[in-house]
């Protein structure tokens, strides 16, 4: 299990996204979604080669699209990075409005399902 408590987080958004990231990637850093496909890397080379080849991919811990990195200037192989992952999570969910309306952030996040946004804020995961 990824520490997300060590990355410099706002301790009220940990548990958060703790678990989106059990949902997204099963805690797997180096996840990559790809063409409706998981792709198992076994290194962080690995990962780091497929990221840069597909022409879109959700990316690391807390599966990123690719879009994100690239308006972010975000390089591939920092977002395979949990802190730097859960760090542009985060961003993306402020993003969403997150402090206003986290239901809706979280809703937003997950592509529009509602029931990701239950498991989410009621601490289901699958």
């Amino acid at each position: 299990m990824i520490h997300l408590s060590a990355c410099h987080l706002p301790a009220a958004v940990v548990p958060v996204l703790r678990r989106m990231a059990r949902i997204e990637s099963r805690d797997n850093p180096l996840a990559i979604r790809a063409g409706g496909r998981s792709i198992p890397e076994p290194s962080l080379y690995a990962a780091w080669r497929t990221v840069r080849a597909e022409p879109f991919a959700y990316v690391g811990l807390l599966q990123i699209g690719k879009n994100w990195l690239v308006r972010w200037q975000v390089p591939a192989f920092n977002s395979l990075l949990p802190c730097t992952n859960a760090a542009l999570a985060l961003r993306l969910l402020r993003h969403y409005g997150f402090a206003h309306h986290p239901r809706y952030a979280v809703y937003r996040y997950s592509g529009g399902h509602w029931s990701y946004v239950q498991a989410v804020l009621r601490g289901r995961t699958r």
